[in-house]
């Protein structure tokens, strides 16, 4: 691991909530105080995937030749060597983002991905990284400023992004998040209307997308995606009918700036996923880690400032829910994303059990998957929860996965799914196996 290097701009080190300057409060926070003990944000040691490569980069392990130390070249160079697909590509054109200004329709933001790293570029603009640490969530990068006279790493981590990636949305936590908005002709969100500070599968597919390009079959679903925010009769209003069952962008901006063609429906129903998994693990990270530091200062004599328990449980249920797709918006009877560029890299890291079946198998009808718990249990994010929280996770899941029983709230099982869930997860998780056997 690797010694966290800040940005050398000058920042105040200050705790900023929902807008709200909070200033020598970290003690009167609860888990979500995320720069204090026991978490300390900014001071901790992080082995996320862009740090390990930076640091190989500094010690000479890897070279990169100039053509790659900036834009579309080091977009490349980072998608092959940190094993990020080309194919993962979507198009967002709101302005919502760091970079404001370059974003536009006609030059929008790609966005790239895979189970711990998140890559934006834009033609004009500089790469942004969200990289994953099991330990402290996500951890923002921003592009070195070649014109800045200064002697910096091929990036720096960002401050700035903090202030919307650990706000409102994220309940106060570092970690992803994606945004859908109703953007006008320019990408600017409208802020006379609502927007919705929402991605996941539990998530309205008419509240999904605005602000982003979709391409791809999409069926009978309609969503903001492709739409543009327009005045009819002097009502803000979206048409949602207009750019269905896109195969192309050509019509808004040349495609051939980027690394590849198109904003891919599949890509972007994985990513609303992901997003909204991979910061429920931080936030049950953030909770058990705080509820353990706090057991353990109560033993000391000082006053508990929450419930061990009653945190375990809450981070147990926060997970598993989402995990199972409890909540899931049906897609419909029709099949999505026939076609997808993105379904051969996403199948690619399939993990089979015995019998052949994998938890990255896809359904796309009525649900994404085929057996539903998510992928993200093999992430590094859900590896690195503490021994505790992963024992309660485990235990609940063989609760609601029992073929036998009906869990309320967990309804949308049949007894042959959770079976073949239970069979998945005991070849291929050895935690989850190592539980069922000493429950046998």
């Amino acid at each position: 691991m690797m010694k966290n290097y800040v940005s050398s701009i000058s920042s105040c080190l200050a705790l900023v909530l929902g807008g709200f300057f909070l200033p020598g409060l970290a003690r009167a926070q609860f888990f979500n105080d995320y720069v204090e003990a026991p978490h300390r944000y900014w001071e901790a040691e992080v082995a996320d995937p862009l740090s390990l490569w930076l640091a190989d980069v500094m010690d000479g392990k890897v070279i990169i030749p100039e053509e790659e130390q900036s834009g579309r070249g080091l977009v490349e160079r980072l998608l092959r060597d940190l094993k990020i697909p080309v194919s993962s590509q979507v198009m967002v054109f709101s302005k919502t983002s760091l970079q404001r200004r370059p974003v536009t329709p006609e030059n929008p933001r790609a966005i790239y991905f895979n189970d711990e790293v998140y890559l934006g570029w834009m033609p004009g603009g500089r790469v942004e990284v969200s990289s994953f640490d099991p330990n402290v969530g996500s951890i923002y990068y921003y592009e070195r400023d070649f014109d800045d006279g200064k002697e910096l790493p091929l990036f720096y981590r960002e401050r700035r992004c903090i202030g919307c990636h650990a706000g409102s949305a994220t309940n106060f936590i570092p970690g992803p998040m994606g945004m859908s908005v109703f953007a006008n002709e320019t990408g600017r969100p409208m802020k006379t209307v609502m927007s919705f500070e929402l991605a996941g599968h539990d998530v309205d597919f008419r509240d999904r997308w605005g602000g982003w390009y979709v391409t791809g079959n999409q069926g009978a679903l309609r969503h903001m995606g492709n739409a543009q925010l327009e005045q009819v009769d002097g009502k803000p209003t979206i048409d949602r009918e207009k750019r269905v069952n896109l195969e192309s962008l050509g019509a808004f901006f040349s495609e051939d700036k980027y690394p590849t063609k198109g904003s891919d429906i599949l890509a972007i129903l994985l990513l609303d996923h992901q997003i909204s998994m991979h910061w429920r693990l931080t936030e049950a990270h953030y909770r058990v880690r705080q509820a353990i530091y706090d057991r353990a200062e109560a033993e000391e004599g000082k006053e508990p400032r929450s419930d061990y328990d009653t945190e375990l449980e809450t981070a147990t249920e926060l997970v598993v829910r989402y995990l199972l797709f409890a909540d899931e918006v049906s897609l419909g009877a029709d099949k999505v994303a026939e076609g997808s560029t993105f379904r051969d890299a996403f199948l690619a890291a399939r993990k089979p059990a015995r019998d052949g079946r994998s938890l990255r198998d896809l359904r796309l009808k009525g649900h994404i998957f085929e057996y539903r718990c998510s992928y993200m249990i093999y992430s590094a994010a859900f590896a690195g929860l503490p021994a505790p929280l992963k024992e309660s996770i485990f235990q609940r899941m063989r609760q609601v996965l029992n073929p036998d029983e009906q869990v309320e709230g967990y309804t949308h099982f049949s007894a042959d799914e959770k079976r073949a869930i239970i069979s998945i997860l005991s070849d291929t998780v050895p935690e989850f196996g190592a539980i069922g056997n000493a429950g046998s």
